[in-house]
């Protein structure tokens, strides 16, 4: 409500003016609320937010068991590391044993 939309301009006291002056004021403030409200309000859009907010939520605890993980990952994978190299170690071990075997009869035949 402006203070042109009224008749009575003339006969308007400061007093009045400035109350007219107050109330568009808070009338715009009024439709900006409004505005806000239904942008927050709006389903899809709120919708939308929350299924970010719960991915991110996901990838957070996701980020945050990653350094557990790969702890735990870290431990089983040692003794394994160590069964192999045994058995690679053993493997040649076998070969090496093999190897001489075979020569050794080789060197009887003759």
């Amino acid at each position: 409500m402006a203070l042109e939309d009224h008749d009575d301009e003339s006969q308007a006291t400061p007093r009045d003016i400035e109350l007219l002056n107050r109330l568009d004021a808070h009338q715009s403030q009024v439709t900006e609320l409004h505005k806000a409200r239904e942008r927050i309000e709006n389903p899809e859009l709120l919708s939308e937010v929350q299924s970010v907010k719960d991915k991110l939520d996901e990838y957070s605890k996701q980020l945050g068991q990653s350094p557990e993980k790969l702890g735990a990952r870290s431990r089983e994978s040692c003794p394994l590391r160590r069964e192999s190299s045994s058995r690679q170690e053993e493997q040649e071990t076998a070969k090496v044993s093999n190897s001489s075997s075979t020569y050794a009869s080789l060197r009887g035949a003759r």
